[in-house]
Parts: structure tokens; sequence; C-alpha cells
């Protein structure tokens, strides 16, 4: 099925701009490829942003390259620096006490070599990944989390993915030992589609550690039980409170042509002997309508539940989070969400977008406190304590005449009970956001021929 036919024409151009400024060595024709790609720009924002800890006007640089030395081999380089780190979104960059040309801080989101064949696929270096149907903002690994290092390896046959994540998350140090703890995430996914209109998937994944811990390098074999090697981990002493294991399925299904439906859950901390655990899971779904012109709406409802205790573990340096950011849903736990959201192309180049919505928040949000424990009985209310109820309605619009200009705001209204998890107390706000982004690129090098890449 083809999923870009009811786009407008402007918009599908854009989407034609930016593959064609991707490195790509199987151009037609002339027998020619892009040797080497870069971009360099400057983004700019104010008011209210998503996984930032400050809400004040910001800027920050950014650079971007890719150079292809082969028709399966490139590298992949993503660079952000800034004066206010506290302001970026998912920027986990230390600031200096020195200032140069007013930057103190900078952080390398992406650097990675990939090769990508016909049927296997390996990066090794720096990276993000999002994994499930939905959006960018997956609730089991989240691209707006923080980068870590390490191997994703992808084998692939007719309908068949397998792909195996082993990485290395950060070195921490435990404040009863003084010892470095090293924290370490592996998962690996099974997805299947019919190359029409269903997509299914199931993944296991693993965030382990320990005092002095070497990576295990067993995780990068897409066909290792995660489980039950490190229920014997080498020694066989059949230890525990190392690991935080859960288990994800899902899938994503157009019954008819531009409707898309989509479910995703989550198990965090899988028990294996039926311990009383508290509930920690993680569900997402919804269903999209796309209209045809002259508008070209697109119709979408959205339900989220993360429960209190997901993405925490009884053991510390276990919790589901690196530097200080979820890996997995960028907005927390402790909370379900029901959101309904309209987003058309009134113009050329304009986006606009409105939603509304209804969300209820517990005081056990991993964003708030992210290395707070689980804890103890199961039968816990959800969401726990004083719980902030919120309901919202908001309107945004963009305008993005190419890829590299971007300029976009947006307003949102908030009625809020029991606000700041404070009973009885009530409020109203207003907020809103300007954003702009411009950015150019160029080649150092230029078109080559096809064959100095073998040379």
């Amino acid at each position: 099925m083809d999923r870009t036919q009811a786009l407008p024409a402007w918009t599908a151009e854009l989407l034609r701009q930016e593959l064609r400024r991707e490195i790509a060595c199987s151009a037609e024709g002339n027998g020619h490829s892009q040797w080497d790609f870069w971009r360099v720009g400057v983004s700019g924002v104010t008011g209210e942003r998503a996984a930032s800890r400050e809400e004040g006007g910001t800027a920050f640089l950014f650079g971007e390259g890719k150079v292809q030395f082969a028709p399966q081999v490139a590298v992949y380089l993503r660079v952000r620096a800034t004066g206010d780190s506290a302001g970026v979104p998912a920027f986990t960059g230390h600031p200096r006490p020195k200032r140069r040309l007013g930057l103190n801080a900078a952080e390398c989101d992406y650097a990675f070599v990939q090769y990508d064949g016909s049927w296997f696929m390996a990066r090794f270096g720096r990276f993000k990944e999002s994994w499930g149907p939905g959006d960018a903002n997956g609730v089991w690994l989240s691209a707006w989390g923080p980068a870590y290092d390490g191997l994703l390896v992808e084998m692939r046959y007719r309908g068949f993915r397998l792909r195996a994540l082993t990485s290395y998350l950060e070195t921490v140090v435990d404040p009863l030992t003084k010892g470095n703890v090293q924290r370490y995430l592996a998962a690996h996914m099974l997805t299947y589609s019919n190359d029409r209109n269903l997509w299914l998937g199931v993944g296991e994944g693993m965030l382990y550690g320990g005092v002095d811990r070497p990576l295990s390098f067993a995780y990068s074999n897409p066909f290792m039980m995660y489980q039950e090697y490190e229920r014997n981990y080498r020694t066989n002493d059949r230890s525990r409170n190392r690991d935080n294991w859960f288990l994800t399925g899902w899938g994503e299904w157009f019954p008819v042509p531009r409707l898309r439906t989509w479910v995703f859950l989550m198990i965090d901390d899988v028990q294996l002997d039926r311990e009383p655990i508290p509930d920690a899971t993680g569900v997402r779904a919804g269903a999209s309508y796309l209209f045809g012109g002259p508008w070209y709406t697109a119709l979408r409802y959205d339900y989220l539940r993360i429960s209190t205790w997901t993405y925490r573990h009884q053991a510390p340096h276990i919790n589901y989070v690196a530097r200080g950011l979820p890996l997995g849903y960028r907005d927390g736990s402790d909370v379900d969400r029901h959101e309904v959201s309209g987003t058309a192309f009134p113009v050329r180049y304009v986006t606009v977008r409105a939603w509304a919505a209804y969300e209820r928040r517990g005081e056990k949000d991993i964003v708030k406190d992210p290395y707070g424990l689980r804890q103890f009985p199961h039968h816990w209310d959800f969401p726990w304590g004083v719980v902030e109820a919120t309901a919202e309605v908001g309107v945004m619009a963009r305008f993005q005449p190419r890829r590299d200009v971007l300029l976009e705001g947006g307003l949102c209204w908030r009625h809020r009970k029991n606000a700041g998890h404070v009973a009885g107390k009530s409020g109203e706000e207003v907020s809103g956001h300007l954003a702009l982004s411009v950015a150019g690129d160029f080649s150092l090098l230029g078109l080559e021929r096809r064959e100095s890449n073998h040379r």
C-alpha cells in the first residue's frame, strides 16, 4: 500500500527533496553518487517544550554529516552545542565553567559507522533508537531519550526482520561502596509485515549493571534468551537484582485505506517465580484516519497508560533511565492520557495541529524522580498518591518552506485539579512556545563516480 498517495503535492515534493539530499550510492542513470553531505544550522526556542529542564529562551548550534565510502558502508555524525544546556530538549551534555563563543556544553547524539546490505545491517557507535508503533516517543525505546554506545544488527528475510541491540549506557558511583557501577542496555525485536496492511512485533529487553561489571557480548546475539543467561550469570550463582527485564508486543493494522490502528504492550520486570510484584506495564493504543483534499486532514486518537512502577526497580541503578532522562516514554510514568487531535495542511508549506486531552498523573513520575526505587506492597492505587488531573486544549502552526527552514508557534490552555499534587488546589494556565530553525547544507567533495568508492 502506498502511504504517500494521499499527501498534497507540495508535501510529497518536500519528501522527495529530503530523499535527494540523503547520501545514497544507488543513483540511477548517470552512474554518480554523492560522496559526502554536511548540514550546519542554529535553532532557537522559547516557552514550553518537551524533555528539557527549563522553558526560558535558548538557542543551540547543530551540525550533522554523512560520508558514503561504498554502496553499503557509510558513517554519520550529529553534534549539538549550546550555552544553556538546561533549555535544550533531550540534552545531557555537561556545561563547562568557561564559555567559548558563548558556548559551554556540547553533545554528540549520533556517531556511527553502518553497513547496510540486502539482508543484513550492522551499526556500530553512538545512536538512538525508537521501537514500536506510534511515533518517535516510544514507550519501549524513544528517540527523545539519551544516546548510547553500542552495536545494532538487523537480519531480513521476506517479511521478517530481527533486530538486536547491545549498548553501554553510563558509569555511576555507588554511594555505599564507592565503586563504579557500569550500566548497559540490551534488546531484540522480531517483526513481520505482509507488505500491505499489517505489521506485528514481539520483543525482549534488559537493563543490567553492577560494580565493575563488563559488557555481556552474548546479548549481541539476536537469538539469546536474556533472562536465562542473566539468572545464571557466569558463576552460576543465580544472583538477583542485577537486571530489569521486560517483554513487549505490538501490532499495526490498516483495515481500510487511510485508516490506521495500532496497539503496544510492555510488561516491565517480568517475574517467573510468581512473586507479589507491583503492576508495571505500559500500554499505548490509537487510531488515525486521513481525509482527502482540500486540506488533507488527519484525525487521530491516542491512549496511553504507564503504571506507577513501570521503569522502576527495587534494586539501585536498574531504573530505566540514563543521565537523568527516561529511555522510554519521554513524559514519564504513573500516568494515563486520552488525546484527540487533528492535523491539516491548509495552505502550501503550512501545517496546523489542534488537540484536546485529559490526563491523570500520580506522584511517582520517573521524570521528576528518576532514581526512586520500586516499592511494595502490590495493591497500591494507580495513579499513586494525590492525583493531578489536567484537561487541556492546544493549537500549533508550522511554516516549513524547505527542510532547512522551520518556524513554529503554539498555545495551550490547561485546567488542573490537585495542581502540583496538592489536594484541593486547582488552577488554570495558558502557555505557549515559539521555535525557529535555519540551516544550510553543502558537500566538500561533491559528486564522485560510483567506481571510485571501490578504489
